[in-house]
């Protein structure tokens, strides 16, 4: 723990944790170190070595300017200058005296020594021979002395800073005289009017007529529709507000539409311009604001009751490698999981995606903050799904319990009531009665050995539960996962086979409970099936005693059973305890919204598990996706209105709204196939990708056992053989507009200055020359200097900014030429870190040690 060497200093490092002190190392100059030492007026011996001294005791100046984060965007540094000496907040001496006129005497004497040494060094006849050096460089001859180089670097420092300063000064002095140009144009106008006003009477009428009508026009037209009528305007630009309500009325009806645009003359945007902002749509981890802005005009003049919907939330494990986004040119990953949040209706039929993000848990924050934007559009949360496994942290934070089902909205006193996802905990019953057994609350215990009796009466050709099969005690692994064969076991065929067959009515009546509470938690239809009555929609007259007292009988049976093995109740136990107590509250809540019934089916996780297997299905045979894929297929599956073929990899059943999502569903009214395929399609860059891959199809070869040269960026032989192909690739690139570049390996048989090329090529690859292979050699350092030797920058337009700070050092080169080595070099370092991440490498040994144990 770093403490500040000074004496009298209170200051240590997890007193000032996240305040900004810095502690900094003596130097190791032996002088300079022994003024540090005097500064910090001790008594007692201290270790140089190890000793600190803190930020607060020096003065501003004395840091230097960190130009390269400040140009970047980054954090900048506190790096101290060499001269720098403590000289604030220091102890008084031992006889009382403040200690400053001291220091300031020092301070005078040293700098009286610093000048008569550097007069010595500017004289004719003692002057040092210094060199023209670039700034930042290191002495290169014996001859300069340290004082010179050092005041050389300040004044390097000081001559960028002032150019910076400058270009700075020119922008504010250009920003300033455009706002007293607007502020000259907006007064005369003023003026202008107001004397208009005075001078006419009638035209003040006239003007306060035109201010009635533009307010009383505010609730039908926007206030960019009012302001191109009044000023006559041909083009107009629209904001996305203004275009995401016009998407709307165009979805509702397009030929209405056209008529208003085309032969009323009421100014709204043009099919062209509503597809090219929906191809810009947005879908970047976070919050989705464009769906929501969607979301916000289609609900705008709805009833209460179809803007009331649940929240839903899981998380989706995806392929942990890291990507790069051509849309953000930006580098994702690696990440394991991305978190999904699905909204959806509990009257009207709609479902529509919030929020996702990667590698992301669930919080208490999280979902007040996700409860509070959607209900800023005008939705109405009312209650949130999970299954058991994720919502164990968070149902700790909201203090939900079997007694505490919900939890109050973080903006009113509103209550949000809390289910856990059906099908995950009747897996979860399945599971522990196949492992352990159930022991009722009468005593009764009850494992798979029932089945037995039942199997051996019932093996022949004529079965009476044709579906129930032994394997369906015997499930492992990922076959858990499945619900259909729980919800085959739980089923009320199985129940009245058991007691028909083997006569244990306690079996059977606890499997038929099972089988009527599961019917009720999944009911989809308004009129069921005849034998299936409890799957109505809870609260209908008709049904709702019979449905109440499964409920509570299955409640009972919760409290009072245990787990063989188990002394308390079990998570899955607590879920449907907390989801029966929930559907009752949700129930009482609504009725006052003139519900009169619930589909419980729309209180489950199904719809969200179905935009699971729709990401994973969008990519057929490649249903592990990455970072990037998801972004895309998430996209396209908003845009859409036709959803891709579901992945097998479902964990629940089907969804029972069939339909696309709420924003496809718009753009389905409101485009035709035609133009949707058109938005849908994302511009990239094909040329450049295309390259890369034919590119990155050769292996470069391995390290050649020769003496190592005193390679750029001390790169190995094989990395600068590689770095000369790259050259070489990008001048055949641009040859047709600059080639100065490279030359044709059949020119010249200098085959020493690129051996590897000269080894591949049979007369047609291309040698980059010496000026243009020494510029891509310095592009290499400065790519290593912005994303390190093994790592890479997260932040967005990353190619871009090298491609501007290159362009900016290197005006003469091709502009190609550098834009094809950013993007190059960038797919290079995420391919070299994909393919040496600790678990593939991990992944590869165990392969290996497999392979050799088997050949052994």
């Amino acid at each position: 723990m770093s403490a500040c060497a000074v004496a009298t200093c209170p200051n240590y490092h997890r007193k000032t944790k996240g305040k900004g002190v810095i502690y900094h190392v003596f130097p190791v100059c032996p002088n300079r170190s022994k003024i540090w030492i005097s500064k910090c007026k001790r008594q007692d011996h201290i270790n140089v070595k190890y000793a600190r001294i803190c930020s607060d005791h020096f003065r501003p100046s004395d840091y230097m300017d960190d130009m390269k984060n400040r140009l970047l965007g980054l954090n900048q540094k506190k790096i101290l200058k060499p001269n720098a000496v403590p000289s604030v907040n220091l102890p008084l001496q031992d006889n009382g005296e403040d200690i400053s006129s001291r220091s300031e005497r020092k301070r005078k004497r040293s700098i009286l020594r610093e000048a008569k040494i550097r007069l010595k060094c500017l004289s004719p006849k003692k002057a040092c021979e210094t060199p023209a050096m670039e700034p930042f460089t290191t002495p290169t001859t014996e001859n300069i002395c340290s004082s010179c180089f050092e005041t050389q670097k300040e004044n390097a420092l000081l001559l960028e800073r002032i150019r910076f300063l400058e270009k700075e000064l020119e922008k504010t002095k250009e920003d300033t005289k455009k706002n007293q140009r607007k502020k000259i144009k907006e007064m005369k106008t003023k003026a202008q009017i107001g004397r208009i006003l005075t001078e006419n009477k009638s035209l003040k009428s006239e003007v306060k007529k035109l201010s009635k009508i533009e307010e009383n026009f505010k609730n039908i037209l926007t206030a960019t529709q009012i302001n191109a009528v009044i000023e006559n305007k041909s083009k107009i630009k629209w904001t996305a507000e203004d275009i995401s309500r016009h998407l709307i009325i165009r979805s509702i009806s397009r030929r209405a539409y056209e008529y208003w645009r085309n032969q009323i003359g009421i100014p709204l945007p043009s099919a062209s311009t509503l597809k090219r902002w929906c191809s810009k749509f947005s879908c970047r981890p976070g919050m989705l604001h464009d769906v929501l802005l969607v979301m916000q005009k289609t609900f705008h003049s709805k009833p209460e009751a179809e803007r009331v919907c649940i929240l839903s939330f899981d998380e989706m494990h995806i392929d942990r490698k890291i990507c790069y986004d051509v849309s953000e040119d930006q580098i994702l990953g690696p990440f394991s999981k991305v978190q999904l949040v699905l909204a959806r209706g509990i009257m009207a039929g709609w479902k529509q995606p919030v929020f996702f993000n990667f590698d992301t848990t669930m919080t208490k924050h999280l979902l007040y903050e996700i409860i509070k934007k959607i209900e800023e559009k005008g939705l109405i949360v009312k209650a949130i799904v999970s299954d058991l496994a994720g919502s164990s942290t968070l149902w700790k934070e909201l203090e939900i319990t079997s007694e505490n089902n919900f939890f109050i909205h973080p903006l009113n006193c509103r209550k949000i009531w809390a289910f856990a996802d059906p099908p995950h905990y009747l897996k979860l019953l399945r599971n522990h009665f196949l492992d352990t057994g159930l022991v009722l609350k009468d005593g009764t215990v009850l494992t798979k050995n029932i089945f037995e009796e039942m199997f051996k009466k019932d093996r022949g050709e004529y079965k009476l539960c044709l579906k129930l099969k032994p394997n369906l005690l015997t499930v492992r692994g990922n076959e858990r996962q499945k619900v259909s064969p729980a919800k085959t076991l739980f089923s009320a065929t199985t129940a009245k086979a058991l007691l028909l067959l083997t006569g244990n009515q306690r079996a059977a009546e606890f499997f038929e409970l099972v089988d009527s509470f599961f019917d009720i938690m999944n009911s989809s239809k308004l009129h069921p099936p005849s034998n299936k009555p409890l799957q109505a929609g809870y609260g209908l007259e008709k049904y709702f005693s019979q449905q109440e007292q499964i409920l509570q009988n299955m409640k009972e049976e919760m409290n009072g059973m245990r787990v063989q093995g188990k002394k308390s109740s079990l998570p899955f136990q607590k879920g449907i305890l907390i989801s029966i107590s929930s559907l009752s509250g949700l129930w009482n809540d609504l009725k006052n919204l003139k519900f009169s019934y619930i589909l419980a089916s729309r209180l489950t996780q199904d719809s969200l598990e179905s935009l699971f297997s729709q990401i994973r299905g969008a990519g057929r045979f490649y249903d592990h996706p990455s970072s990037v894929e998801v972004i895309y297929r998430l996209r396209n599956l908003l845009l859409a209105n036709k959803l891709p073929i579901l992945s097998p990899k479902v964990n629940t059943r089907e969804d029972s709204i069939n339909e696309g999502y709420l924003t496809a569903d718009i753009l389905k009214n409101a485009f035709a196939e035609k133009d949707i395929q058109e938005i849908r399609e994302l511009s990239s860059e094909e040329d450049d990708l295309v390259a890369f891959e034919n590119l990155c199809s050769e292996e470069f070869p391995m390290e050649w056992k020769i003496d190592e040269p005193s390679n750029y960026c001390g790169m190995t032989f094989s990395e600068h053989e590689g770095l000369k192909y790259i050259a070489g690739y990008i001048a055949s690139r641009v040859r047709s507009e600059d080639s100065s570049l490279g030359y044709f390996s059949a020119e010249k048989t200098d085959s020493e200055s690129a051996p590897w090329i000269y080894a591949l090529s049979k007369g047609g690859l291309t040698v980059p020359t010496e000026a243009w292979l020494k510029i891509t050699e310095e592009m290499e350092c400065l790519f290593v200097s912005i994303h390190g030797k093994s790592g890479y920058h997260s932040g967005k337009n990353v190619t871009k900014q090298i491609i501007k700070i290159l362009e900016e050092k290197y005006p003469g080169v091709n502009r190609k030429a550098i834009k094809i080595f950013s993007r190059l070099r960038t797919f290079i370092r995420i391919r070299y870190l994909n393919r040496n991440s600790p678990k593939d490498i991990r992944k590869s040994e165990k392969k290996m040690n497999k392979w050799l144990k088997s050949s052994s």
